[in-house]
């Protein structure tokens, strides 16, 4: 949710939002956008139906597609469409699934969505088009190299903490195809020391809790 909230929404346009999940971030970028056209996908069907329910339910639904659909597979340089924004936030795993693990946690697994495979699409996007995700803050510095030599450059980019006084453990960032200089030094607290939530948060956060 967090990431919805921070990244560059555009108001028109085309949206992707991989591995949507029950398409809480598409629902949000609606919420944001004036007029972006969303489509969401996933490959677990169980949480392509909820988005599907979710979005019929939401003064948005015009906009929103939702889809079970291979991102690695079904989305290659045979594709046309050109997206103004791709907004992911990829699983967090290293390690392999093993048999046992649920459906939805293979489908989400890093094997077959990371943060490399989605920077690896870039011919997706439009010429001015942001890649959106967040990924751990020990891999930022592996994912910034990666995405470079795809020709995708940090436009934006910020360290998030769960609270005040905390090492970052997430890191959120946008890269487009213009080379810049970036610095990381910014980071969002999401609480304060008192376990409160802190002030920045809630104005980044303020139009999607009714308690800020």
């Amino acid at each position: 949710m967090t990431l919805a909230a921070w990244a560059s929404v555009p108001a028109e346009g085309k949206i992707l939002d991989v591995g949507t999940g029950c398409g809480v971030i598409a629902l949000i970028c609606a919420q944001r956008s004036a007029g972006a056209l969303i489509d969401a996908i996933d490959i677990d069907s169980p949480s392509i139906e909820e988005a599907i329910m979710n979005f019929s339910s939401s003064p948005w639904q015009e906009r929103l597609t939702a889809k079970k659909a291979d991102f690695i597979e079904e989305f290659g340089t045979d594709v046309t469409e050109r997206y103004d924004l791709i907004i992911s936030n990829p699983p967090f795993f290293d390690s392999g699934a093993n048999p046992e693990e649920s459906a939805r946690l293979r489908a989400r697994h890093k094997g077959s969505l990371s943060p490399e495979t989605i920077l690896d699409k870039a011919s997706l996007l439009s010429d001015k088009g942001i890649v959106a995700m967040i990924v751990p803050a020990d891999q930022s510095d592996e994912i910034v190299r990666h995405a470079e030599t795809r020709n995708l450059f940090v436009k934006r980019s910020i360290f998030m903490s769960g609270r005040r006084g905390k090492e970052p453990k997430r890191f959120l960032v946008e890269f487009c195809r213009i080379k810049g200089t970036i610095a990381h030094s910014e980071v969002l607290y999401i609480k304060d020391e008192n376990d409160n939530f802190s002030e920045e948060y809630k104005r980044l956060c303020k139009d999607l809790y009714l308690a800020f």
